[in-house]
């Protein structure tokens, strides 16, 4: 997955999320992931579609899709398509990004975008700056100018001030397989008044990340990465009759480390811990039934092994145990609370299969050994343009 730009997406974040966390959901996504070594190696080229899409329920997917596609033109100006198909904690989304840009001296690159829609109000304009070496490494920035025309598209709401989204991406290797990558997102604070429906709206939030890998003399290898999130929202009723009042938090952090090892040619193993901490404060003033915290602490032991058997076959299973400490608590509607404590644990088949120098299709079926039934079919893709 290659990060982009994040930025506010109005009822997304008015409204939160309209789907439910269980006791396996982290877990689920966590085994339907690209493998690592395609996630780095993806750092040195623009032009793909990668996608993974995994049953978490009866009846849900979880799917990651995005597609890059730049053209360049005879003179120094390029054209370039994003789309990407994905959720975070507030909902699921699409976005698709068109855009032009010129190439200036000094490996240096600046464009312009727009996330294009046919509500003209809710056309977000992007702006990005690009630095790049002969070696593969970049820094890249950008600016967006959030429903850039809202104010004076439609009558209904008003952005008391700009709202903006700063984000900047950077990434580095050297000649002795040391990797860097990291990034981040920050929506700027914004204040909404929806005149429409007598409330105000503020909200704030800012997102990193970084992942690194490093060889440890010949046959190891330790991947790191961290991401957190921090966000608060607040929303009060303007209405002569007070009956709207929700004052919104959300902490996240999460760090995985695996260390590799290479046995021979064909094969290698690895293992991993994967913590997270997941905290979400709900206060309601005016509607205290709906008040409510969802905490998750979850810290999971993986390992497995990549055993390259056929030269257009590559298989990677892994077990999974994840250790859960979740709660979902109603101080005021007790008859709602739910807890999940436990282990939960997987079992992942992935078959990597490489149709192309620059296409793989991965078929992933997964059982829960804590329950010995399906795990649920997951089907990954990555092909380069």
């Amino acid at each position: 997955e290659t990060p982009d730009p994040e930025p506010f997406r109005g009822n997304d974040e008015i409204e939160g999320r309209s789907f439910d966390y269980d006791a396996e959901s982290f877990l689920h996504r966590f085994t339907y992931r690209y493998r690592p070594e395609l996630v780095q190696k993806s750092r040195n080229y623009s032009d793909a579609f990668a996608a993974t899409a995994g049953s978490t329920k009866s009846d849900e997917l979880y799917v990651l899709m995005q597609a890059e596609k730049t053209v360049k033109f005879d003179i120094p100006v390029y054209f370039t398509y994003r789309f990407k198909r994905d959720e975070d904690f507030d909902s699921r989304y699409d976005r698709n990004i068109a855009g032009f840009g010129v190439e200036l001296p000094g490996n240096l690159t600046l464009a312009a975008f727009g996330d294009i829609q046919s509500t003209k109000a809710n056309i977000d304009t992007h702006f990005e700056l690009t630095k790049k070496d002969d070696a593969g490494n970049y820094l890249r920035t950008g600016i967006l100018y959030i429903d850039t025309t809202y104010n004076s598209k439609q009558d209904d709401g008003k952005h008391e001030n700009p709202p903006l989204t700063y984000f900047a991406q950077a990434y580095m290797q050297d000649e002795n397989d040391f990797k860097l990558h990291g990034f981040i997102n920050y929506n700027a604070p914004l204040r909404l008044s929806i005149l429409s429906r007598d409330f105000n709206f503020w909200y704030e939030q800012i997102t990193t990340g970084i992942d690194v890998s490093k060889r440890i003399y010949d046959k190891n290898s330790l991947f790191a990465s961290f991401k957190t999130e921090q966000g608060t929202r607040d929303r009060w009723s303007t209405a002569a009759i007070k009956d709207d009042e929700r004052h919104f938090s959300r902490r996240y952090f999460e760090y995985t480390l695996q260390l590799n090892r290479v046995f021979d040619e064909n094969l290698s193993g690895w293992i991993g811990l994967r913590c997270l901490s997941f905290l979400e404060r709900d206060r309601r003033p005016l509607n205290l039934a709906l008040e409510h915290n969802e905490r998750r602490r979850e810290k999971m032991l993986y390992g497995g092994i990549t055993w390259q058997f056929h030269e257009k076959v590559l298989f990677w299973p892994g077990v999974y145990l994840n250790f859960t400490d979740n709660n979902l608590d109603f101080p005021y509607a007790a008859g709602l609370d739910n807890i999940d404590k436990g282990v939960f644990s997987k079992l992942a088949l992935p078959l990597e299969i490489t149709l192309s120098d620059t296409a793989t299709i991965t078929f992933n079926s997964t059982i829960h050994l804590h329950r010995a039934v399906f795990g649920g079919m997951n089907i990954q893709t990555n092909i380069q343009f």
